[in-house]
């Protein structure tokens, strides 16, 4: 009798360690499935309007609306919309029409109507925005 005794409980130690481990692993996977579900983000989304003067004549055939990421600097957006060369985060040419130094000609824009403060490539697009390249000497 004393001999069965511990196999006896061996045998229960590894029935009950075999049907428990199951509802732990279940458990567990549970808690993880929320957490991933909850971390996915959709990137929101912003829109804006971009027009041209050049020598004071506007320039329908460029202009465009745009829906980017928000955070999208505009000079990313420049880069996906036209041909653009620039310097130091500053456009100097957009589809072929290039600044002239000599004539004191610089692309510039304003974003709503106010020039802007930083160079395009630190200025984010925001909702709405209407933004509005000039290429006019002075």
């Amino acid at each position: 009798m004393y001999k069965l005794k511990p196999l006896l409980i061996l045998g229960l130690t590894l029935i009950l360690t075999a049907c428990g481990a199951p509802a732990n692993n279940e458990s567990a996977s549970s808690q993880v499935v929320p957490e991933q579900a909850s971390s996915i983000s959709i990137p929101e989304t912003v829109e804006a309007t971009i027009v041209f003067e050049v020598d004071e004549e506007e320039q329908a055939d460029m202009a465009r609306s745009l829906k980017v990421e928000e955070g999208t600097t505009l000079l990313d957006a420049m880069n996906v919309e036209y041909e653009v060369k620039e310097t130091d985060g500053f456009i100097t040419a957009i589809d072929g029409i290039e600044q002239d130094d000599s004539k004191n000609k610089w692309w510039l824009y304003s974003v709503n109507g106010e020039d802007g403060t930083v160079g395009a490539a630190d200025y984010e697009i925001k909702e709405d925005d209407q933004i509005k390249w000039t290429l006019n000497g002075n």
